[in-house]
């Protein structure tokens, strides 16, 4: 067994029986995982294929596996994602073929025409996201009694046309092997008998249906071994429900609790402060607060007020170039993080017009990927940027059965590449709907322009036909592009700015790239760095309106965005730096959180 404190060990060597394990930040939570299993497997006699270990993506589920392996375990153990384990038991005992985004939409648009609703593909998609968020809280989306009522029937409309298909979403993967396990005795029983012990990575990522199949796969023998931090639940728009920490103590009341409050990763000063930050929440399960490692100083944690965005930056500026030279002879990872992608984009120009920005990440994994920019090459083509480096992408995506050789040298418009199919109705008709459809797209907002070459043009399923061909690692990454793209459009009231803010990311890295250092610097949303650590965080744009957002406006979702910061200063391992933006006398005031936060002193 690797090093473990009293505390590890005491969650390792459970055997039988529920156990919660509140890991805070830095816990090492994966290696009580690991171990867990190990102890199961090779200590006590469990038969490997009896072991069941999930977590919330593909990612962290190969990692855990990786890690277990390292220690000589048997690959007989099941590692998996929720979709990923009970969407193959729901296959085994009904048919149950999963609905492509463009079906959903054809769907959704007949039922909308029934109903007399003009729907276009905009419409559609947030229709798919209420529908998402209500199976996987069971709560309506809040709105007026008569639109709730139009969208419950929308919603059993949708439903009841994906049985007769024999179709299911993502969220079905869910709910219907639950209706399937309360309804089938037998299809319960082989499921238990297989799958004995069961692990639960992330746990306060949970959302009620999954919470209610570990409940139902767990009743008898109760082995259920779940990990997590409802300080860390930072994901309610995707159905998370930090709740279940406490459900599961009351479900469970003789339950071993253990707690691992020693943080191997953050500095004795942003323990302290981050811990006074997030027990203003009421909302949680109490628990100590969190001791450092002795192999941490005391770190620091400093305070940077701002008037404003452009005060913020200078003071960024400043305080990075100061760590930059203190530490040219050694690797020190930097992170700036932030609510939202807009709230960064002033730091952001500032920084590397002024070439501090030596290495950096923002937004690299999303910009960057090839589906987005194949959209881009859509919505550049759309403003009349004809040049081949947009048609190549997109001519035949979805499949137009169309030459790269139809595209001449430099400008290349819709006359030119008719030229080419002259007198080829086929090839000529697929060219003029594609130039239509580009004309259609450049007169819309982004968010609607994307929803369109989404759906419409049929891109989206194209996309996913591509994954299964080509054996894609994450078969969910389709709809996660589709949120993610078309939330971020949002943000823009045309197509051209969107355009110009991806340029501007683009150029930021490719002078980045150019720069040889060991002391990059990482800027993401806080979303995104979950899970990752720093030597060094900088927590950029604490303002009333932005954190907490402007659209918290509950206990819960105020509480939520405390949880979000708390994340935030949790990745630093030595320095924490918090920007307080604002000032009362322009209407923009500082975040509340602030005035929650207490500093180490002397």
């Amino acid at each position: 067994m690797i090093h473990l404190n009293k505390e590890q060990q005491q969650a390792v060597r459970h055997k039988d029986g529920p156990m919660l394990v509140l890991a805070g930040p830095g816990s090492g939570k994966t290696a009580v995982l690991t171990e867990h299993i190990r102890f199961l497997t090779q200590e006590s006699g469990i038969d490997p294929a009896s072991v069941l270990a999930l977590t919330f993506s593909r990612k962290a589920a190969e990692e855990m596996r990786r890690r277990f392996l390292r220690t000589e375990g048997s690959a007989m153990v099941t590692f998996g994602t929720f979709h990923s384990v009970f969407y193959q038991i729901l296959r085994q005992n009904r048919k149950a073929e999963l609905i492509t985004a463009q079906e959903s939409v054809r769907l959704l648009t007949d039922i909308a025409r029934l109903k007399g609703i003009d729907a276009d593909p905009a419409w559609c998609y947030e229709m798919l996201q209420k529908i998402s968020r209500y199976k996987n809280t069971g709560k309506a989306p809040a709105m007026q009694e008569e639109e709730k009522d139009l969208f419950l029937a929308v919603t059993e409309a949708y439903s009841v046309r994906m049985k007769n298909a024999g179709l299911i979403d993502y969220e079905d993967m869910i709910l219907l092997c639950l209706e399937l396990l309360r309804t089938c005795p037998d299809a319960l029983c082989e499921v238990r008998a297989r799958f004995r012990y069961i692990l639960i990575d992330e746990f306060q990522d949970c959302n009620m249906p999954q919470y209610e199949l570990l409940k139902l796969l767990g009743a008898g023998r109760g082995n259920l071994f779940a990990v997590g931090d409802d300080d860390q639940s930072i994901y309610a728009f995707r159905g998370a429900d930090s709740g279940v920490v406490s459900r599961f103590l009351s479900n469970y009341p003789g339950c071993e609790v253990v707690y691992l409050i020693r943080n191997y990763r953050c500095s004795a000063s942003v323990i302290h402060a981050s811990d006074s930050l997030i027990k203003n929440n009421r909302l949680r399960v109490d628990k100590p607060a969190q001791l450092p490692s002795k192999y941490r100083g005391r770190g620091t944690v400093c305070v940077l007020k701002a008037k404003d965005a452009y005060a913020e930056a200078e003071l960024v500026c400043a305080q990075l170039s100061r760590l930059l030279s203190e530490h040219q002879e050694e690797s020190k990872s930097i992170a700036i993080l932030y609510r939202t992608e807009q709230c960064a984009d002033y730091l952001t120009e500032y920084l590397s017009a002024r070439k501090v920005i030596r290495k950096s990440q923002r937004s690299r994994s999303f910009w960057d990927t090839e589906p987005v920019k194949e959209i881009l090459a859509y919505l550049h083509l759309s403003q009349g940027h004809f040049l081949r480096e947009y048609f190549y992408p997109v001519l035949n995506h979805p499949n137009r059965d169309l030459v790269r050789e139809c595209i001449g040298e430099g400008l290349a418009g819709e006359e030119d590449a008719l030229a080419y199919y002259r007198g080829d109705p086929v090839h000529e008709e697929a060219l003029k709907q594609l130039f239509s459809d580009l004309s259609f797209v450049g007169e819309q907002p982004p968010y609607a322009a994307i929803c369109y070459i989404f759906y419409r043009i049929g891109w989206l399923k194209d996309y996913e036909e591509r994954c299964l061909q080509h054996a894609h690692t994450d078969p969910e990454g389709a709809e996660k592009l589709v949120q993610e793209l078309c939330e971020r459009a949002r943000d823009f009231d045309s197509v051209q700015k969107l355009l110009d803010h991806a340029k501007k990311e683009g150029q930021q890295r490719v002078a980045a790239s150019g720069t040889n250092t060991q002391d990059p610097i990482v800027m993401q949303t806080i979303h995104a760095s979950k899970g990752l650590e720093y030597d060094a965080v900088f927590v950029i744009g604490l303002q009333e309106g932005i954190l907490p957002h402007k659209r918290a406006l509950s206990t819960e979702e105020l509480e939520e965005e405390r949880r979000l910061l708390y994340v935030a200063m949790t990745r630093a391992k030595s320095s924490l730096y918090l920007c307080e933006r604002g000032s009362d006398g322009d209407g923009k005031r500082p975040s509340p959180f602030m005035k929650e936060i207490r500093l180490m002193r002397d």
